[in-house]
């Protein structure tokens, strides 16, 4: 996991598209449909410490790597 969370970086770093990133990396089934889109974020839709790195994430950039008991996690806040 961390191998391919460290593919992922720098891809992103690179430019690539946070969507086709999800869609062909994700171990998240529901990401090869929607791209990795959660949609709208309101509070207790998601574990605390989601939230938070995603509040404070600025509209357009991409989250610090957030690691979970299920795997690792970027968001990108689009607005």
């Amino acid at each position: 996991a961390q191998q391919k969370m460290d593919i992922v970086t720098k891809r992103l770093a690179k430019g690539e598209d946070f969507g086709k990133l999800a869609q062909e990396l994700s171990d998240d089934t529901t990401a090869k449909k929607n791209k990795g889109d959660l949609g709208f974020i309101t509070v207790f839709t998601l574990p605390y410490e989601f939230e938070n790195v995603i509040y404070t994430t600025a509209t357009g950039k991409y989250s610090k790597t957030v690691a979970s008991k299920i795997g690792y996690h970027i968001f990108k806040n689009t607005g």
